[in-house]
């Protein structure tokens, strides 16, 4: 499948919105004036990143704020919707608290992606971020980056209706579930957390380690809440890959979908030696990507593993009580099940639901 008709399926076209845009920056604007007589300043909202043995990928966002708020403190959704972004804000890296200084400039969506090529060894390391120029903080900002064994296996998670119960995309729950609850209060997928706690042990008898990496289609702005939920329900610390949000030169928004896809091909570039187990729902487009990615790169991807919603979170999800999709004529592993504990059940018999050739 080329790139081309990727953007076929997922954006459903792409025409010119410069003018959303630019209108979105006027908006941006002026809001960043009234932030600011609201006394609030400029700071650095930092991700989770990973990385190889000599690539590093980071993400982090420099939003307006209070001076008191700590980064990524547990807030409520809807009230990270009232930020703005501070465009071409200069922000300045160090690794480990070593001597080596890396300077990037943030996106007109504030937006810090960085890459840096630096030799680490696997496992966990330190990153700070420190605003550049006039607004030069005095205490950087610290984050976390995970560097993952280049070959091995990896879990490429959903978040939605995969390890939390979120009924998306319909409109007033999803609201509800992402702007307005606690995020301790939402619910975990039974069986999920002990799922990927039976993978874990199961390859580390075979002397392999296991990744874990969360994909969502979720914007950035909820990637803070998404890490407390996976912490709330004993989730192993894992980087959440999320996408950017507002409108772009090309599309209004960028489909969840297109991102999706274009995270999972990044880590599979990153990491060629590496399979994938990809775990997903079949309440969305999931088993489509998948079966696009495993049709591309078959002998990258270990299984495929999809859970099933039940009929009535089909219908909250998208108004129908049969699947949205199904991953069919795979020539990898597929498992289908209710929750975790029946995906076990079929990893335990090494029987997966299907095993079928491409056509």
């Amino acid at each position: 499948m080329n790139g081309s008709r990727k953007y076929k399926l997922y954006e459903h076209g792409v025409r010119d919105f410069g003018v959303a845009a630019k209108v979105a920056d006027v908006y941006v604007y002026y809001l960043r004036i009234f932030l600011a007589r609201l006394k609030m300043t400029p700071r650095i909202e930092p991700y989770i990143g990973y990385g190889n043995s000599e690539v590093l990928r980071l993400n982090a966002r420099v939003i307006m704020g209070s001076k008191r708020r700590k980064p990524n403190r547990l807030i409520r959704g809807f009230r990270t919707l009232f930020t703005s972004p501070v465009p071409n804000a200069k922000v300045s890296i160090r690794i480990d608290g070593g001597d080596e200084v890396y300077k990037f400039i943030a996106d007109r969506g504030g937006y810090i992606n960085a890459l840096i090529n630096v030799h680490l060894q696997p496992g966990w390391h330190k990153v700070e971020y420190a605003l550049c120029g006039k607004f030069c903080a005095k205490q950087p900002v610290c984050a976390s980056v995970l560097v993952l064994e280049e070959d091995g296996v990896g879990i490429i998670s959903d978040v939605d209706d995969t390890v939390m119960v979120s009924m998306i995309p319909h409109a007033l729950r999803a609201a509800w579930t992402m702007l307005f609850r606690n995020p301790k209060m939402r619910k975990t997928v039974p069986g999920m957390k002990e799922f990927y706690d039976f993978l874990g042990t199961h390859y580390s008898k075979r002397r392999q380690k296991l990744d874990t990496l969360y994909v969502t289609s979720s914007p950035w702005n909820v990637e803070p809440s998404i890490r407390r939920f996976l912490g709330f329900n004993d989730y192993d610390d894992a980087p959440v890959i999320a996408r950017d949000w507002g409108p772009t030169e090309n599309a209004l928004f960028l489909w969840g979908a297109t991102s999706k896809y274009d995270a999972i091909e990044q880590l599979i570039r990153d990491f060629p030696c590496k399979k994938w187990i990809l775990v997903g729902d079949d309440g969305q487009k999931d088993p489509t990507i998948y079966r696009y990615i495993a049709d591309k790169h078959t002998a990258s991807i270990e299984a495929v593993v999809i859970r099933q919603l039940t009929p009535q979170e089909q219908i909250l999800a998208h108004y129908f009580s049969t699947p949205y999709s199904t991953p069919s004529g795979l020539i990898v592993p597929v498992y289908y099940g209710p929750d975790g504990y029946n995906l076990i059940e079929q990893f335990k018999r090494n029987a997966p639901t299907q095993v079928s050739q491409l056509p």
